[in-house]
């Protein structure tokens, strides 16, 4: 099975050592999606539709992040994390990512996507 995790440094010097693979459990907040969940934020657009606002690539086997704090706002004031959009299977999931993006948004660092 794969991981599948997005990840959030808690500060800047977690954000740098996340870039060296240095950064440790406790420098990070982490949600772990599991393969049903990934699946079916896929195949509902979630994250085409990430994609799309801000110009990333966030997709099966591609790291991706994103650290504007213009774009995270973006995200956070767009309808993706409407709970009405997804099944029940994946609401938990979607408000988990929904708080990692108001966490990098206070914390001045970015949301980071590992497939």
């Amino acid at each position: 099975m794969k991981n599948r995790t997005i990840t959030v440094p808690k500060n800047k010097k977690a954000e740098i050592d996340l870039d060296f693979n240095n950064a440790t459990n406790e420098d990070l907040i982490q949600v772990f999606l599991t393969e049903l969940e990934f699946k079916k934020l896929q195949n509902s657009n979630f994250f085409t539709s990430i994609n799309d606002m801000v110009d990333v690539n966030i997709d099966d086997y591609e790291d991706e992040n994103i650290t504007n704090r213009k774009e995270l706002k973006l995200i956070i004031e767009s309808n993706i994390f409407n709970p009405n959009l997804y099944d029940n299977d994946v609401l938990f999931a979607v408000s988990a990512i929904k708080e990692l993006f108001f966490e990098a948004l206070s914390r001045k660092t970015g949301v980071y996507f590992f497939f």
